[in-house]
């Protein structure tokens, strides 16, 4: 199992999409790779989630509902106390116009999801890694 070395805890990560199937299909990776997932369907459960369980990473679809982007899930992510750390990963199918308004939200990376879940996994593993300066 991942663990935090701080904590000794799993290392959490937040799935957030719409798409019960998107978010249990990642979820099934994840935890087969030791972390231990959270889920939301819309910002404001992704944010109470986050406020509440700190995970190392957010993992989000660029299209959250027919109203609602993944602008404001980052926005807020980046304004509240204690979650401006957060590394937070944008999933979408191309580099729509929300996706280039994300960026300036301060997004971590753009990821065009891979066919292959573990691939997701390893490239969210790369991002969580403790920076050697």
């Amino acid at each position: 199992m991942q663990r935090d070395n701080n904590r000794k805890t799993p290392i959490r990560v937040l799935l957030v999409s719409r798409l019960e199937r998107d978010r249990h299909r990642y979820a099934v990776a994840f935890r087969q790779r030791g972390y231990c997932t959270l889920q939301a369907a819309n910002t404001a459960d992704a944010c109470r989630l986050a406020a509440e369980m700190l995970p190392a990473a957010v993992i989000a679809d660029v299209d959250l509902s027919i109203c609602e982007d993944g602008v404001p899930l980052v926005r807020r992510l980046r304004e509240e106390s204690g979650l401006w750390h957060i590394p937070v990963v944008i999933l979408a199918g191309t580099r729509t116009p929300v996706a280039a308004a994300i960026a300036p939200a301060g997004i971590d990376l753009f990821v065009i999801p891979p066919g292959d879940a573990q691939r997701l996994v390893g490239t969210v593993a790369l991002l969580m890694r403790p920076q050697v300066h």
